[in-house]
């Protein structure tokens, strides 16, 4: 862990003793902490700053002892790779956000977190007929495999407005993709949101319901 994350451990641990569920909270170093809930037992949570959190960036982290059964990355709008994600699943490693650790504190296992927005994509690309199969890419990203029809990369965003700004963003920061998908019942992206991916390739579906009738379709 860098010098510039030293501070993690400290600011939350403050922020996770005004749980009610939380019993103590003990330093064992400036990125591990012991956590007493009431309900379960003790656990060690990992805390870290990155804006980007690669597989190689968490080997190195939980190289450190004691190995935590959850990793907090505090960073807001970071982005998580697939080789990171693969690897917190391969170790039995909780990953997430400081709200996903306050979330999977409630829950008897940690190692077992998964996000709410990626249970709700995950849990409607299972139901759905035309998908045979899906692969997480990173965290806004999965490849959707099809029966009859073919294979799409497609970007999972959650903004109440979608600007140009917020497409832009993703397409800097996430790379390659067939289309962006806006999973908030309430939003409606904003015209520019429609200008900013004219002549790029990708296709900017405006509701969830629109997204789950167009995987039904050949896309072009």
């Amino acid at each position: 862990m860098g010098d510039n994350d030293a501070w993690t451990g400290p600011w939350a641990s403050p922020r996770l003793m005004e749980r009610k569920d939380v019993t103590a909270v003990k330093s064992l170093s400036n990125s591990r902490l012991q956590v007493a809930r009431k309900d379960y037992g003790d656990c060690i949570v990992g805390t870290m700053s990155v804006d980007r959190l690669t597989g190689d960036v968490l080997r190195t982290f939980l190289e450190e002892d004691p190995k935590p059964i959850f990793v907090a990355n505090i960073r807001t709008a970071a982005i998580v790779t697939g080789d990171a994600i693969d690897l917190a699943k391969s170790l039995q490693v909780g990953l997430g956000g400081f709200g996903d650790l306050q979330r999977a504190l409630s829950q008897a296992t940690l190692s077992t977190y998964v996000d709410p927005e990626t249970q709700f994509i995950t849990r409607a690309l299972s139901q759905h007929t035309k998908v045979s199969n899906y692969v997480q890419l990173d965290d806004r990203r999965f490849r959707i495999e099809r029966k009859g029809l073919g294979d799409v990369v497609v970007l999972f965003l959650n903004d109440y407005e979608l600007s140009a700004e917020h497409v832009r963003d993703a397409i800097a920061s996430y790379g390659a993709f067939d289309a962006i998908v806006d999973k908030n019942p309430n939003s409606e992206p904003s015209k520019g949101a429609f200008a900013a991916v004219a002549h790029t390739g990708i296709e900017l579906i405006g509701t969830w319901s629109s997204f789950l009738g167009e995987l039904n379709k050949r896309w072009t």
